[in-house]
């Protein structure tokens, strides 16, 4: 793994535990909070990563109670 994928997945992490653990922040700010200075980017790279976009993946999480399983 390269060092700039392995940072790449770490933000991802880090923004999926933000969004399970505080869910009153909106995916902008989340997407900051994790390096990402722009939004539409950190969607599509969330979206490429977990197959659903943050906004889906904070709703799957209210609706189950836990994150979606992801391949």
């Amino acid at each position: 793994m390269t060092p700039s994928r392995y940072v790449g997945e770490l933000r991802l992490n880090m923004a999926k535990n933000l969004m399970q653990n505080n869910p009153e922040l909106r995916v902008k700010d989340v997407a900051e909070l994790v390096g990402f200075t722009d939004y539409f980017y950190f969607r599509r790279v969330f979206k490429s990563h977990e197959g659903v976009t943050p906004s889906q993946y904070i709703k799957s999480i209210s609706n189950t109670g836990s994150a979606p399983k992801t391949e």
